[in-house]
């Protein structure tokens, strides 16, 4: 039987982890170049970390991605499977790193569900983190870096790359809404998300990254 100090510490480490760090934004904002910088970093001062990203980050993750980024699915059918994604990810791959005492470094995470099916996709909020809630355990970033620039530089970006996903591809409206919502949510989050100009270059994103997580 747990004792209240112990149960205490318990909800703590399932519910956040100062280890664990994700990354957020919008189409062709910039995370995986930052990510794979920020790892880097990491690496030189003698930190265990791994990075990892969602949809797909596990190998039964990655049919489930396959399939949201083939086409349009309707919003609740879309934010379950991504769900389904994410629970998978944390149980087999985001828990065990950091239990084993490696910091976590995620390109998308339950803020994306948040902006894209919760705010653009007008699905209920409640039920978002209700759902979200038990596919997680509760588990929370210790920081969140969202990354945020003009529309019209993101969907430039797009235009180099060899595959598109339907997200890639929809209307300028839709990357507005995007962007609008993650900026709503950093404003509600100040303490937790820290809002980066992605037209800076990678070195100096990082350099910002490392500032805010140092002190871990």
């Amino acid at each position: 039987m747990l004792t209240p100090a112990r149960a205490e510490k318990k909800n703590s480490s399932l519910k956040s982890n100062r280890f664990f760090f994700t990354f957020e934004g919008g189409e062709g904002v910039g995370k995986s170049s930052l990510i794979q910088a920020v790892v880097d970093r990491l690496g030189q001062e003698g930190i265990s970390s791994i990075r990892t990203g969602e949809p797909g980050g596990t190998a039964r993750g990655q049919e489930l991605r396959r399939w949201l980024q083939a086409s349009k699915w309707p919003s609740v059918a879309e934010f379950l499977l991504y769900s389904a994604d994410r629970s998978l990810h944390v149980e087999e791959v985001i828990r065990p790193a950091l239990a084993a005492g490696t910091w976590v470094l995620c390109d998308r995470f339950v803020d994306s569900s948040r902006v894209y099916q919760g705010q653009v996709g007008g699905i209920d909020q409640d039920f978002l983190e209700r759902v979200s809630q038990a596919c997680t355990g509760g588990l929370e970033p210790g920081k969140t870096f969202l990354l945020d620039c003009a529309v019209e530089v993101s969907m430039g970006r797009l235009q180099g790359r060899e595959v598109l996903s339907h997200y890639d591809q929809a209307k300028r409206e839709f990357h507005e809404q995007v962007r609008a919502g993650f900026l709503a949510l950093a404003a509600l989050n100040p303490d937790r998300i820290v809002v980066l100009d992605s037209t800076a270059s990678v070195a100096e994103l990082c350099a910002r990254v490392w500032d805010a997580i140092k002190g871990c």
